[in-house]
């Protein structure tokens, strides 16, 4: 199924604004579908059907993660469902769950900036 048309589903998700388009040239598309077509994309399905069936499937248990915890979400993912990030904070006692408006799947490429700045003050505040 992903190898329809050369990729092109998973090749849009690595287009999905100007900043990624930089990021993500034919270049380094080319080299991701050298990956893929070899069988490197059943690891990343098989992380999200797993995430999906650990964060959103089951109950949340009464023992939590204690490890201090920042999730950093691109409000404009259009890979994966909001209600990931929202049912994580509920499997962490501290978590910090920060959105990056205008980001989309690939926040640290969109704006890697924002991102830096966003770990550095979550750094200095958790010490």
């Amino acid at each position: 199924m992903f190898e329809m048309n050369d990729f092109e589903v998973l090749k849009n998700d690595f287009k999905g604004s100007r900043s990624l388009e930089e990021s993500f040239t034919e270049e380094v598309l080319d080299v991701y579908k050298y990956y893929w077509a070899k069988g490197g994309i059943k690891y990343p399905i098989s992380y999200y059907k797993m995430a999906l069936k650990t964060v959103i499937g089951r109950k949340i248990s009464n023992e939590k993660i204690s490890t201090p915890t920042l999730i950093l979400w691109g409000k404009q993912d259009s890979a994966l469902v909001d209600e990931i990030p929202k049912r994580m904070t509920q499997l962490c006692s501290d978590i910090q769950l920060k959105y990056i408006e205008t980001a989309g799947h690939f926040p640290h490429e969109e704006d890697p900036v924002t991102v830096n700045k966003m770990i550095w003050n979550y750094i200095h505040i958790t010490q």
